[in-house]
């Protein structure tokens, strides 16, 4: 989700249906974004970082566009806990629910190879909501995302490269972390403090 369709996705929030109360808060921290929705029947506090270069193409022999993403790493407050994901925003079908998947956070060395879980439909409604499940997101382990969130502070940079053991489908995701840091506080502060 590029900055234009957060700006989109407020917008439509704020026009809930039948009178109902929406409420929407979007608040930018260098390439992370702070958002919190309500509208009554779905509510989310969550921190984007989008990728450095936006919607992600691809381009067969022709020419031809078959697949664009928008990938991103969030951060969610699911059930009072705060829970990372890597958004690739394509279908990996994966093998036992996992993906592959290896980074370099900075100058550091490449991460040995990690087996990421497929975030599925069923997990949570605030999961499904944002994230709408279906094999497009994979869970962070949680040393991962504190290895994330600790270069954060110098506004690094995360390379990702996600892989499907099934078939050998390769993704490769670039994100700046400029920004992160403030955004965490704001959300593990609005998630009561984890």
């Amino acid at each position: 989700m590029t900055w234009a369709r957060f700006a989109l996705v407020g917008a439509i929030v704020l026009a809930a249906p039948n009178g109902m109360q929406a409420q929407a808060e979007f608040e930018r921290y260098g390439n992370a974004a702070f958002v919190r929705f309500d509208d009554g029947m779905v509510s989310g506090v969550y921190v984007f970082v989008m990728s450095e270069g936006g919607v992600v193409s691809s381009i067969d022999e022709s020419g031809i566009v078959f697949l664009q993403r928008d990938p991103a790493l969030v951060w969610a407050c699911v059930a009072g806990s705060v829970q990372a994901v890597y958004r690739y925003d394509t279908f990996l079908l994966g093998q036992d629910g996992q993906i592959q998947v290896r980074y370099r956070i900075g100058d550091d060395p490449v991460s040995p190879v990690e087996s990421w879980a497929i975030m599925v439909y069923g997990a949570s409604d605030a999961v499904d909501d944002m994230f709408g499940g279906g094999a497009t997101s994979a869970s962070m382990p949680a040393a991962a995302a504190r290895l994330i969130e600790e270069a954060a502070g110098s506004g690094a940079r995360v390379m990702l490269r996600a892989t499907d053991p099934v078939d050998g489908e390769t993704l490769t995701d670039a994100f700046s972390l400029d920004g992160l840091a403030g955004a965490l506080d704001r959300l593990r502060g609005a998630c009561g403090g984890v």
